[in-house]
């Protein structure tokens, strides 16, 4: 079971700004605020504002904190709900995330299945995988990224999966090994259960079970559930967009702003109404001509940035309208792992991408690119070490020039509107950055882009600019450009090369030189 603390900031009336409202649990002011969480059996919190994390989760999870003598007076975040696996037990799904993202009918969908080896070398594994055989079916099975043995996948009986894998030569793998990737055919909506089962054999090069606990036992962190959606159907108009789709209202069903909603609150709900539509591109609009700001429920506030770069103006009403009808889609969450911070000693980086009513784009339609910079090198070293990096999900498709140095980054999609990149590097670099460029086309054919159809996902663009060089890239039949510089979407430090991850430090004896005079006392 893992925790972590909320921690609150607060303006009260008369401007008074405390940062750090509830510092490490302890509440300043507790009979003021009250916590809920929308799934409390995924993740928990209580009066403190310490969050519990009990499970995964299909979805994100919200955990709101209220005022208790004004519910009007609130706030939300949200994140999601993916258990890490302890040494000898079974992961399935990303690491990054919502283990398993949700599906459409008719799809197909993969499911990466890891051991937790810990500092024993992998050999055999032998395990039984639940799934629900009446929402999906079982396609193929591939083996991992890092497994250079063989594995073998038959199904036991409906819905219960046996996954074997060996190695026949010498050693093992250690870490955290991407044994398998399941193949998946989503047949009917729903919420699917699918990863839980049973670990029978885990044994390291020199035959010892790998792991505290005796085998066979149940696995814990691969226990997953998806939500498996039909797909809107949506005509296309004259202009060769996508028309918004009708759906019945989810609503609070009084007046507005909708403080709590019926159903699930759309991304770009800036009216308050609970649903996306167009009408959401006037609001927040109206609401830049007329300064407006009575009335307004912080709910609404958290839509108006749409396009992540942390300034609301026109842009952010036109991205809402090009949202609308099916050109973009919102930018709802980026995830990174260092490669000191992550146990497959990689740099990963995940995206979600959501279309009009919180859907996932269309995959053949949505091209995913993510533009990884560090600072300048006069030397190159640094660029050297970037191009040499080893791709395990995406691959590197274009450089920026020597001044903008780093390169872009074709991002592999998982499904569910998931797209991640994750590469093995020996570039070791504070200020690394990452920004998100995607590019959509409604007929699928990726050539000749209207510059509506494509967005560079950056931070202020305003000056002073991170990076001072123009900025112009064509990706699949579309530019993006930032001419005068950017700022990106995130910076972080890679403290730690892929090569020297997961390796014991060495020690060695101090010797110290001293001059001292011949009579003098030592000791």
């Amino acid at each position: 079971v893992a925790t972590a603390q909320l921690s609150l900031d607060s303006v009260l009336s008369d401007g008074t700004v405390y940062l750090g409202f509830i510092p490490n649990g302890d509440r300043a002011f507790v009979s003021l605020v009250s916590f809920s969480s929308n799934m409390p059996t995924a993740a928990s919190i209580g009066s403190t504002g310490l969050i519990t994390l009990h499970g995964n989760h299909r979805a994100l999870v919200t955990v709101t904190a209220r005022l208790v003598n004004n519910t009007l007076v609130s706030n939300y975040t949200s994140f999601a709900c993916n258990l890490a696996p302890a040494v000898g037990d079974i992961d399935s799904g990303y690491l990054l995330g919502i283990p398993v993202p949700p599906a459409l009918v008719g799809s197909n969908f993969s499911l990466p299945v890891y051991v937790n080896a810990g500092t024993q070398l992998l050999k055999k594994a032998d395990m039984y995988l639940q799934y629900d055989s009446s929402a999906l079916t079982f396609l193929s099975a591939t083996a991992g990224a890092n497994w250079p043995g063989v594995v073998s996948v038959g199904v036991l009986y409906a819905g219960i999966l046996s996954l074997s894998a060996s190695m026949s030569s010498s050693g093992g793998v250690q870490g955290l090994v991407h044994i398998a990737s399941l193949q998946f055919y989503a047949a009917a909506g729903g919420n699917a259960s699918l990863g839980s089962g049973g670990v029978l054999t885990l044994l390291d090069a020199g035959e010892a079970t790998i792991g505290s606990l005796a085998t066979p036992r149940t696995i814990v962190a691969g226990d997953n559930s998806l939500l498996v959606t039909a797909a809107l159907s949506r005509r296309r108009n004259s202009a060769g967009g996508i028309d918004r789709v009708r759906r019945s209202s989810t609503s609070c069903g009084g007046p507005l702003p909708c403080t709590v909603c019926l159903g699930t609150r759309e991304t770009g709900d800036t009216n308050g109404d609970c649903v996306f539509t167009d009408a959401d591109s006037l609001f927040l609009l109206q609401y830049l001509v007329n300064n407006v700001t009575t009335g307004l429920i912080p709910e609404q506030l958290s839509q108006f940035d749409v396009d992540t770069n942390s300034v609301v103006d026109v842009a952010d009403a036109y991205f809402l309208h090009r949202v609308a009808g099916g050109l973009v889609n919102f930018l709802v969450n980026v995830s990174v792992l260092p490669v000191q911070a992550n146990p497959s000693c990689t740099v990963a980086v995940n995206v979600t991408l959501l279309g009009g009513g919180n859907t996932a784009p269309s995959m053949p339609n949505t091209r995913v690119f993510v533009d990884i910079g560090f600072p300048f090198d006069s030397t190159l070293s640094k660029q050297l070490l970037f191009a040499n990096s080893m791709f395990v999900h995406g691959a590197l498709v274009a450089t920026k020039g020597l001044l903008l140095q780093g390169g872009v980054v074709a991002a592999e999609p998982f499904g569910g509107g998931v797209y991640g990149i994750e590469l093995l590097t020996n570039l070791s670099t504070s200020g690394m950055s990452l920004s998100v460029l995607q590019v959509n086309s409604p007929s699928g054919a990726l050539q000749a882009i209207p510059s509506a159809q494509a967005q560079g996902m950056f931070k202020s663009p305003n000056p002073p600019y991170t990076y001072q060089q123009p900025l112009e890239l064509s990706l699949a039949g579309a530019t993006i450009s930032a001419p005068y510089g950017y700022n990106p979407w995130l910076v972080f430090d890679n403290s730690l090369i892929s090569a020297l991850c997961g390796v014991p430090p060495t020690f060695t004896q101090a010797v110290y030189n001293v001059t001292t005079p011949e009579d003098a006392l030592i000791g």
